[in-house]
């Protein structure tokens, strides 16, 4: 199963082991609470976001709503 709503239009994720890889965000998967980074991607939730800066130190939150 593939989870789009979550990737960068450059990634696939195969599975959500692959998506949360070196994040935990247990239950996130399931709480929409959307981020728009100043990437331009909307992350469904701050967890995820979080994880997002933790890859890309430069990341920082534009509003708190989609992109």
């Amino acid at each position: 199963m593939r989870f789009p709503r979550y990737v960068n239009p450059d990634v696939v994720y195969e599975t959500k082991r692959e998506l949360q890889d070196g994040c935990l965000c247990v239950g996130a998967f399931y709480f929409s609470d959307p981020h728009c980074g100043t990437d331009g991607v909307t992350y469904d939730n701050g967890c995820f976001f979080d994880c997002a800066q933790q890859r890309k130190p430069t990341l920082r939150l534009l509003k708190w709503s989609e992109c």
